[in-house]
């Protein structure tokens, strides 16, 4: 707290720093149960109300492209994702016409951010926006995060191509981490018969142990 005031007041004018130091409630924010209250917490910025409107615009006017959408360009990752999460936010609203002139603008499905990656080919493969769909696999064939390979193999199934998603997991089962397959064949649903072909693989041994390991330090937390 004390730290806390003393910052403070190096980088406010007295009654700035007056007013900021008289909203904390030290005694019940820190030792009361419970958590702070979330009305007073307000983490817009113009940037983020910036990225949101982007989105906005081009459904309101799917048709013509946004006069200021080359900004998008200078924006940092968070940003875009603000972006592409409004744009998911109202799928509903979104079209394939309309996904195309965004990527004909902005050149997504090009981008090199993961997280960029992670929201716009689901989305692309939901709006069945084939573009995305090799860029998606080599993606899932590079990244071995379940943040990344999730909402993919989801999308996928989401829009009845199981047999695709097998197919990519198979063909990355010797490189995913064991408890990524695990986490994978739930997802998918898969049975023996519709794993890798080798039985005998590398991955299959490491599965087998990690699942064993896993019921083990199960085990062991609930005794």
């Amino acid at each position: 707290m004390k730290v806390f005031n003393n910052f403070v007041d190096a980088n406010y004018n007295e009654t700035e720093a007056a007013n900021i130091k008289g909203k904390m409630d030290w005694e019940t924010w820190v030792r009361a149960p419970g958590l702070p209250p979330q009305d007073l917490l307000d983490f817009t910025t113009s940037n983020l109300t910036e990225a949101q409107n982007l989105a906005n615009e081009y459904i309101k006017t799917p048709s013509q492209s946004p006069a200021n959408f080359t900004e998008y360009n200078s924006w940092y990752s968070s940003l875009k994702v603000i972006f592409l999460e409004q744009l998911i936010a109202r799928e509903s609203e979104v079209t394939l016409d309309l996904i195309k002139r965004i990527d004909a603008d902005l050149n997504i499905s090009g981008s090199v951010d993961p997280e960029v990656k992670q929201r716009w080919y689901p989305l692309g493969i939901r709006m069945k926006y084939e573009d995305v769909t090799p860029k998606a696999h080599n993606f899932i064939s590079s990244m071995g995060r379940m943040k990344y390979l999730t909402p993919i193999y989801t999308a996928l199934l989401d829009t009845d191509q199981k047999t695709l998603a097998v197919q990519w997991f198979n063909e990355n089962i010797d490189f995913y981490h064991p408890y990524a397959i695990i986490q994978l064949k739930r997802l998918l649903g898969i049975t023996e018969p519709e794993e890798a072909n080798n039985s005998n693989s590398l991955a299959s041994k490491m599965l087998l142990t990690a699942e064993d390991k896993l019921l083990k330090t199960v085990g062991f937390l609930r005794a």
